[in-house]
């Protein structure tokens, strides 16, 4: 996926495999996928232009928004108070 990396995957851990990956890629504040500069997001398991982050995080907001309101939910259920 990433354009000019052409790391052996064989002895990648699984993850990076089925992601097609190497550990460099993943891990990277940003990589160039399809001519956009973008960075992996580890929640949703895609690449997301790097604007949709916040800093150096590595999930994007969307995930963060998404977990937030499920915390909220949880926490404000019954029996909360």
């Amino acid at each position: 996926q990433v354009e000019q990396c052409g790391i052996d995957l064989k002895s990648a851990p699984k993850t990076h495999q089925r992601f097609r990956l190497c550990n460099t890629h993943i891990k990277a504040p940003v990589v160039v996928v399809d001519g956009v500069h973008s960075r992996f997001c580890q929640q949703c398991s895609r690449f997301h232009p790097v604007d949709e982050f916040n800093g150096t995080n590595r999930t994007c907001r969307m995930m963060l928004a998404k977990n937030r309101a499920r915390q909220r939910s949880t926490t404000s259920g019954p029996g909360s108070g």
